[in-house]
């Protein structure tokens, strides 16, 4: 299970920076899909917001999970509608790991609002992890829907009022998750994942950053 959140720790190596997350990333997934045998099609599931990760912290995490042949759900399209499709519906189902990327507009998508629910719905039916990742937002704006949720939610209020209130209570739930707070870790823009290994002697996994 989760430890508790915790702050990681920062060394200078050259002109390389390493952060060492206690018991997250690659080991965690691998621990977890260890202690959950399971015939699910897909290790791990991407949730995102597009336009805030895709081409940064999501990219580089779903390609060292691949380097390290997790297999990993991402969906890259980038015209979606305002409902899950069944395909997604289905890559949810056949996860067994689910990552939720909370950015600062990842409110604002219906779709992604929608996916969450479908997650936590999983969670609760088969017991999967669901690891939330607070990708330059704080905890307490997902939980409370403040801020930016705030105003994700003055629009939808307007067209998905039936909705709203399973929205809220899965991001209040989601926000209560033990994960990672990229506010905490590290205050400066993450530009590139050098390479993400696993130190097994300290059980901790090393983040190398150029």
């Amino acid at each position: 299970m989760f430890m508790p959140k915790a702050k990681c720790t920062k060394q200078a190596t050259g002109n390389k920076e390493i952060w060492s997350l206690p018991l997250l990333g690659v080991r965690k997934f691998l621990l977890l899909l260890m202690s959950h045998p399971t015939t699910t099609k897909h290790d791990v599931f991407l949730s995102f917001r597009g336009e805030d990760t895709r081409d940064n912290f999501t990219s580089h995490l779903y390609a060292e999970l691949r380097r390290k042949n997790i297999e990993t759900f991402i969906d890259y399209r980038l015209g979606r509608g305002e409902e899950i499709s069944p395909a997604l519906d289905k890559a949810i189902e056949e996860s067994t790991i689910y990552v939720v990327i909370l950015s600062e507009k990842y409110a604002s998508s219906t779709w992604c609002l929608d996916e969450l629910t479908k997650i936590l719905e999983c969670k609760e039916r088969y017991g999967r992890e669901v690891i939330p990742v607070f990708y330059k937002v704080d905890p307490s704006t997902v939980r409370y829907q403040i801020q930016s949720y705030a105003e994700a939610f003055v629009k939808h209020q307007q067209r998905y009022s039936g909705k709203v209130d399973v929205w809220k209570a899965a991001l209040n739930q989601v926000a209560g998750l033990s994960g990672w707070d990229s506010q905490v870790t590290r205050s400066v823009t993450i530009f590139s994942l050098h390479a993400l290994d696993i130190n097994t002697q300290a059980g901790m996994v090393v983040l190398l950053f150029t």
